[in-house]
């Protein structure tokens, strides 16, 4: 027979994985559990894996469903009795319903009492936040657990033997991360580290608190954290960073060699010639520009001045037609007198 009922690989070892195991796996263990049997570890080993990691993944990925459950079915009771309410209120006393008017009465406190019931469990359990949590959790590990099988990131320069220990230093940290998340009030969660801040693997934390996973120990003369030291003085005038928190005592001198690089840089970039072209044509435009006004300008006072002397000229010739007219009229009435 097939499925679960049939075992091809009897006589394989109990611990080593078989079809009639896959009965009662998860998901996660039935795509899991094939690579672990493959990685070149000893039985022991590959053993830890499915008895620890895969189990823990999937204890975390369980308990976010089990919370994101709880908290979907709370919401839906403050949604539907925060719709409900209003209406069994406005039809309490209306005459229509006046036969049912006590058991509207209890359904709108039975109502009430659900919404502000399911509203406390969520602020005093805190599910919303579980849930985030836990499910975060759950794939962080996934994650972790994938760079190991396929030797990638962190782990790709080693193989899977010389990786174990990191590996479970790196589980251990996501798992002590998350129980320090949880049982920490928010004021005292401002002073543990930040799960968002892995540490490097170089120092990874390997003091967990685990059992059963080997540590490598680290010898007292040595720094967990080696302090970085930089040499600002010897910086280089190309490349020049401003930091003034670090580095108060030479802001001056770092900003003048910001000022000298970036003139440098400046000058042999194609965006101070772009520069120089586009002040270039605007330049010549503006000229033209004036130019044209200085055109009109000319023109119309030109213009005016034209009908002005024709003004003058006219407004002269008007006088002196009727000086002259005037003196001949003088003249001839003089003539006859005589």
């Amino acid at each position: 027979m097939g499925g679960c009922l049939s075992n091809e690989s009897s006589k394989k070892p109990s611990l080593e994985t078989s079809r009639w195991s896959y009965c009662g796996l998860d998901e996660f263990e039935r795509r899991v559990n094939p690579l672990i049997d493959n990685i070149k570890l000893s039985r022991y080993k590959r053993n830890i894996l499915k008895k620890r990691y895969t189990k823990l993944v999937i204890y975390y990925e369980n308990y976010a469903a089990d919370i994101n459950k709880k908290y979907n079915i709370c919401r839906i009771i403050i949604s539907v009795g925060s719709m409900i309410l209003p209406t069994l209120q406005t039809i309490q006393n209306n005459e229509t319903v006046i036969a049912y008017k006590d058991e509207i009465f209890w359904a709108a406190i039975g109502t009430s009492l659900g919404v502000m019931i399911s509203n406390n469990l969520i602020s005093m359990f805190a599910l919303d936040r579980k849930y985030i949590m836990y499910a975060v959790t759950a794939e962080k590990l996934k994650a972790i657990g994938w760079k190991y099988f396929e030797l990638s990131d962190m782990f790709s320069t080693k193989n899977h033997l010389e990786n174990w220990v990191l590996f479970w230093n790196e589980v251990e940290k996501i798992k002590k991360l998350q129980v320090i998340a949880e049982f920490t009030d928010s004021d005292d969660k401002n002073h543990e580290p930040n799960p968002a801040f892995e540490q490097s693997p170089h120092n990874s934390d390997v003091d967990s608190e685990s059992d059963n996973t080997p540590r490598t120990p680290v010898p007292k003369s040595h720094r967990k954290t080696p302090r970085n030291r930089k040499h600002y003085e010897s910086e280089s005038d190309e490349d020049v960073v401003i930091n003034l928190i670090d580095e108060p005592h030479h802001s001056k001198k770092s900003v003048k060699k910001a000022q000298l690089s970036f003139k440098k840089k400046f000058d042999e970039s194609e965006l101070k010639g772009s520069i120089e072209n586009t002040i270039t044509e605007k330049k010549n435009k503006l000229n033209n520009k004036i130019s044209e006004v200085q055109n009109e300008v000319e023109e119309a006072v030109e213009e005016a001045v034209e009908e002005a002397v024709e003004e003058a000229v006219e407004e002269a010739v008007e006088e002196n037609v009727d000086e002259v007219l005037g003196h001949l009229g003088k003249t001839i009435h003089e003539n006859l007198k005589k």
